[in-house]
């Protein structure tokens, strides 16, 4: 007869890798929030001081959007129930379109954050 597999367990290797990701990041946020400064008022915190260009703001919009939630339920949602998913996703395109075209600009001339 065949032996029991053990369950998945972390290796040091993974251990190592996970550690220094965390201090990193870690690091990162320690030198930017304290060492660096830079924002002496929260909207120039909120707002980025107004100088950040159009790429990171559209990688910081897509990657909140996208989250691990949607990467994992997505695929066994569509194993689950089939690909009828998919046609919600046509609605995406048009509320981004009506957000980008019609309630952005109107947030940017008011100068609201939210």
């Amino acid at each position: 007869m065949g032996s029991a597999a053990a369950p998945w367990m972390f290796d040091w290797v993974e251990y190592i890798v996970f550690v220094v990701m965390l201090c990193v990041s870690a690091l990162i946020g320690i030198y930017f929030g304290c060492i660096k400064g830079g924002q002496d008022t929260v909207t120039g915190y909120l707002l980025g001081g107004k100088q950040m260009s159009l790429i990171p703001i559209s990688v910081s919009l897509v990657t909140t959007y996208i989250s691990g939630i949607t990467l994992l339920g997505v695929p066994s949602e569509i194993y689950t129930y089939g690909s009828q998913y998919l046609t919600s996703n046509l609605a995406n395109y048009l509320v981004g379109f009506i957000t980008a075209f019609f309630i952005l600009p109107v947030f940017y001339k008011l100068q609201l954050i939210s």
